[in-house]
């Protein structure tokens, strides 16, 4: 097979809480295959991983969508290679060369990964804000935590903090509180988000600070749900009027458009609470919201891609995580979903995920791989090894070894999505939340490669006229009939902004 490159190809594996939507019984697995990351076990933790989202009637019908679709969308088919002689490029291939490979510059990683700080050849345009509504005295938002796992409770953020602004209100943030399956540390969303750059958006008060302000005005519940209701800009009759019918049938499926244009309900109550429970807002936000003026729309992308993004401290520390790996663009990372994942048609053998993604890895010229996983049994992957691959996983970083102080138990997920987005190429886990973020991420890094929406369960022909087609798919040019291929996937569309 000839002498091997010495870069790395990175199978991200996530181990950990976020990604998992089972519960996994730790006692058997662990004793018999040793965590993969040993801060995993934590008081008061009934599973060792974190369910996107737990299960739901609102949900049962999103993952049999997608395996229809890809049937019958003659754009998302592949021709089927013969899988027999997959192998990497040798030590003489011409390696693919790509922009933001600084292979460990000392800062420089920390620079490129720090998207929203961009300047020079990389910058961005940043977002309008002309258009957007002046914040009303005495309007308030209360913001509520999503009852499932972190990408969840991310999911429905996301959306509340771009409804807040186009209706021209204060967030409220809720109490602290423990968040599903990170044990029992009071948390908030300043654990994990800049909300100092959040505040430069929209307003900001706790809900100690609301309870202060005493205030008596006229209160709604806002009920939103990903299946149900899309949220119309500036008006419903805005949107239909400027909207071709076809494609506005295409966007909602069978969701009914809500109005918060003023004289609505909702854009008059005074104090507007998030409901929850059954009313959970499952979806990317760039499919919760329709405009009438795709201005805005581009101009709402920017903003949220510059203001609503990880801590800084995070990104400083998984930058120390991708320079191990040899710097920016230096590894191929994956993410592969095992757990007790509710789309059982994702969970397949590893010598099928390798038979799939072969050509794809080929293409990527890395030799080391990161995999996020929750698969504890190293040997899984087996095939990927045999084949000349480095396999690395999370405990295998110098990061994943430092004090809880430095790593809190909860960032684990967050740091796994952010080194898997310093790759080369990202192969995803279809239908998953916290695949989905790092595609983002990847899409928003200036300059990074092989920004494609590439799954472990679909088969790739090492063809780019076959196999990048994802993502251009979205609602403006193609039915998707529900399913992750519209509520969770993130596309050119959303990240490909200037």
């Amino acid at each position: 097979m000839g002498k091997l490159r010495r870069t790395a190809v990175v199978i991200s594996l996530c181990t950990f809480t976020f990604i998992l939507i089972g519960f996994f019984n730790e006692d058997e697995s662990i004793q018999k295959h040793g965590s993969i990351h040993p801060q995993a076990v934590v008081p008061n933790v009934k599973a060792n991983f974190i369910p996107e989202h737990p299960q739901d009637p609102q949900l049962a019908q999103l993952g049999k969508a997608h395996t229809r679709i890809h049937s019958q969308n003659p754009v998302l088919r592949t021709n089927r290679p013969d899988t027999r002689a997959h192998t990497m490029k040798s030590e003489g291939s011409t390696a693919v060369s790509i922009s933001v490979r600084d292979h460990a510059v000392p800062g420089r990683t920390l620079q490129t990964m720090t998207y929203w700080k961009r300047s020079g050849v990389n910058s961005y345009s940043n977002g309008d804000t002309s258009w957007i509504p002046k914040t009303r005295e005495g309007k308030y938002l209360l913001m509520v935590f999503d009852r499932g796992g972190f990408n969840n409770i991310r999911l429905q953020f996301e959306t509340i903090v771009a409804l807040g602004m186009l209706m021209g209100r204060t967030l409220v943030v809720p109490a602290s509180r423990p968040w599903y399956l990170l044990g029992s540390k009071q948390l908030n969303y300043e654990n994990f988000f800049d909300m100092d750059d959040l505040s430069k958006l929209v307003p900001i008060i706790s809900f100690k600070e609301f309870q202060a302000l005493k205030t008596k005005g006229k209160q709604e519940i806002l009920k939103m749900r990903s299946l149900k209701n899309a949220f119309a800009y500036p008006s419903v009759d805005a949107v239909r009027k400027s909207m071709d019918s076809n494609v506005l049938e295409r966007a909602l499926e069978s969701r009914t458009l809500v109005d918060a244009a003023p004289g609505s309900n909702f854009f008059e109550t005074d104090v507007l609470e998030v409901a929850n429970g059954q009313w959970r807002m499952l979806a990317t936000w760039h499919t919760h919201i329709l405009f009438a003026d795709r201005a805005h729309d581009l101009a709402l992308k920017r903003l949220l891609r510059d203001h609503v993004h990880y801590r800084s401290d995070l990104y400083e520390l998984a930058a120390k995580g991708v320079d191990e790996l040899g710097g920016i663009g230096a590894y191929t990372s994956l993410h592969i979903r095992r757990g007790d994942f509710q789309y059982h048609e994702t969970r397949i053998s590893a010598q099928k995920i390798f038979d799939n993604v072969a050509p794809l890895l080929s293409r990527s010229g890395q030799t080391t791989l990161y995999i996020s996983t929750d698969e504890h049994n190293r040997t899984f992957f087996k095939p990927f090894a045999d084949a000349g691959y480095k396999i690395l996983f999370w405990r295998d970083l110098a990061i994943s070894k430092l004090d809880s102080d430095k790593v809190p138990f909860e960032w684990i997920g967050l740091l796994e999505q952010l080194v898997a987005s310093g790759s080369n190429m990202f192969v995803a886990t279809r239908l998953s939340t916290f695949s989905s973020y790092i595609i983002r991420v990847r899409g928003y890094l200036p300059g990074a490669h092989f920004k494609e929406l590439y799954y472990a369960d679909q088969q790739y022909t090492g063809d780019p006229t076959k196999d990048d087609t994802e993502k251009d798919i979205d609602w403006m040019n193609t039915k998707l009939g529900g399913g992750e291929l519209f509520y969770f996937r993130e596309p050119k569309s959303v990240w490909a902004l200037d």
